[in-house]
């Protein structure tokens, strides 16, 4: 049956308004999925960087505890270092802090854990050799404590006498506590990363010498 020429045009409007309608919808839903995009991107960096000003903040203050501790036992070298050092650890709530000399003396915050370790010697370990090698304020690792089995970074100092490094300043500052304030992050996958490649996620919270379900397999050095 052959169609007038008045429902060829009423069929071909109609496929015109389809088409229209069909491009206008995709054309909207990809500009407000884009807009939703940029607004989501804009909000993690805001978000990041936010988190990231205060967690810096968080390690300087305690760089400057470190910075302080090793200038109070230049100034003081007659004195035992203890009541300086746990006065450090209090402070900056250090997983550990001490201080390690040439002569192959090391103090912690207790004198109770030296009592325990006689003859732990700081120029024999390699934290202490790594520290004393640059010389100035640094911060390694991370590491695995020996003394609280904890994955941590270390804050170094050195300590000065005659013009001369004597010894190093060293605190502890545990991995555990960046990251369960990353675990409250409401994403599914946090990575904290260093140049060396170590990982950590926010939805493993203990501390593995083992990577993850690929098998990366991390070494990390003891400190004390």
């Amino acid at each position: 049956m052959t169609l007038s020429l008045r429902t060829r045009l009423l069929s071909v409007s109609i496929l015109a308004v389809v088409i229209t309608t069909a491009y206008l919808i995709t054309e909207t839903t990809l500009s407000l999925t884009q807009q939703m995009r940029d607004s989501l991107l804009k909000d993690v960096r805001h978000f990041a960087g936010a988190y990231g000003d205060n967690t810096s903040e968080w390690l300087n203050s305690r760089k400057v505890i470190a910075t302080s501790l090793a200038n109070t036992l230049e100034r003081a070298p007659e004195q035992s270092p203890y009541i300086a050092i746990k006065q450090a650890f209090d402070s900056g709530q250090f997983a550990l802090t001490y201080y390690g000399n040439n002569d192959g003396n090391m103090y912690r915050q207790d004198p109770a854990l030296d009592a325990k370790r006689p003859d732990y010697d700081p120029r024999e370990q390699h934290w202490y050799r790594e520290a004393m090698s640059k010389g100035k304020a640094s911060i390694l690792g991370p590491n695995l404590s020996s003394t609280t089995k904890d994955l941590v970074i270390i804050l170094t100092n050195p300590v000065n006498r005659n013009g001369q490094t004597f010894g190093m300043v060293g605190a502890n500052l545990s991995l555990d506590q960046l990251s369960k304030q990353v675990g409250e992050l409401n994403v599914p996958v946090v990575r904290l990363c260093h140049d060396g490649g170590v990982e950590q996620r926010h939805y493993c919270p203990s501390r593995q010498r083992h990577g993850d379900e690929k098998s990366r397999v991390y070494l990390f050095d003891f400190c004390p």
